[in-house]
């Protein structure tokens, strides 16, 4: 039996390209290791958060409160609070 012939060299292949975004912030309960994620958020005060099979992207607000599902201590995360990406 032969293994079928692979062509690794094809002169119609496509340059690859990386899609550049910005970093998220990871937004963690450190209750237990590894740490319960809460959220991610970004620079532009983009906040992602998913619950069950469902993804939550809230633009646009200053304070976000949640609950972690562990060990049940709230937090709290104020955008406006935050350095923006120029601040140091």
């Amino acid at each position: 039996m032969t293994s079928p012939s692979h062509n690794t060299a094809t002169s119609d292949a496509q340059p690859r390209t990386l899609r550049v975004t910005p970093p998220s912030h990871r937004w963690e309960c450190g209750c237990q290791q590894p740490p319960v994620l809460l959220a991610t958020w970004t620079d532009a005060g983009q906040v992602n958060i998913k619950v069950r099979d469902r993804y939550w992207h809230v633009s646009g607000c200053g304070v976000v409160q949640t609950v972690c599902p562990r060990c049940a201590s709230e937090h709290r995360l104020d955008l406006d609070a935050l350095p923006g990406p120029g601040d140091t």
